[in-house]
């Protein structure tokens, strides 16, 4: 009974205080290009009623790092506990909560962000021209907006996939070869999304702000 009695009380106790989180004090940033960082990706619990993405970029940031590396993938309202609302490319996910720019707005030097498709386009399969089409104008309309957005504010964003070995073989399978067309298709995918992001930073005015394509490998 004694036991049961604290348990009560310590998961009442743990229920009030967590609350209330106590963040490191925010010192300036260093304008350093090789930090030693962390990901606000995932996680199964959370200490105030803030969003986990809100509260994981104010806990990164309150341990010095410049660097915030979040997803945009199409799980990404459900891990930072975000409304889900139905959307069809990356932008509008962006734009579909405030969230997304309030951690972006945060005085991260470097920010990294997990980009695939939220068109339902599968390119392993294949894609026609139509398609090729949508998935340039997805990353065409992203890169133009976080240019447009934080011109003059001297952050670098790098926008790209997760994990590509994983993708390339289209399953968790170590031994799995991919076919060659799957190599043909993910490079096509690259390519199509790589000359999305050139032509929209060549269209668009902006100065003091930089962003770069990533694709991922892991060997």
């Amino acid at each position: 009974m004694k036991k049961l009695h604290f348990l009560l009380l310590f998961f009442t106790v743990s229920f009030f205080y967590a609350q209330e989180v106590a963040y490191d004090e925010i010192t300036p940033l260093e304008d350093y290009n090789f930090v030693l960082g962390t990901q606000g990706i995932g996680g199964f619990y959370k200490f105030t009623n803030e969003s986990a993405l809100v509260e994981q970029a104010k806990h990164i940031r309150a341990m010095g790092s410049n660097i915030l590396k979040i997803t945009l993938a199409k799980r990404s309202p459900k891990v930072y506990g975000l409304p889900i609302k139905s959307v069809n490319s990356t932008k509008e996910l962006f734009l579909s909560s405030k969230d997304y720019k309030r951690v972006f707005d945060m005085d991260f030097k470097y920010i990294f962000a997990w980009v695939h498709t939220l068109t339902g386009i599968n390119w392993g399969e294949g894609f026609n021209k139509k398609e090729e089409k949508i998935i340039y104008d997805e990353m065409y309309e992203f890169t133009t907006l976080l240019l447009n957005a934080y011109n003059n504010t001297g952050k670098t964003f790098l926008i790209g996939n997760w994990e590509g070995d994983w993708l390339l073989s289209g399953a968790f399978d170590k031994y799995k070869i991919p076919s060659k067309t799957r190599v043909k298709n993910m490079t096509k995918w690259f390519k199509i999304r790589q000359k999305a992001i050139d032509d929209a930073k060549k269209n668009t005015k902006h100065t003091n702000v930089s962003l770069y394509h990533l694709s991922l490998i892991h060997i």
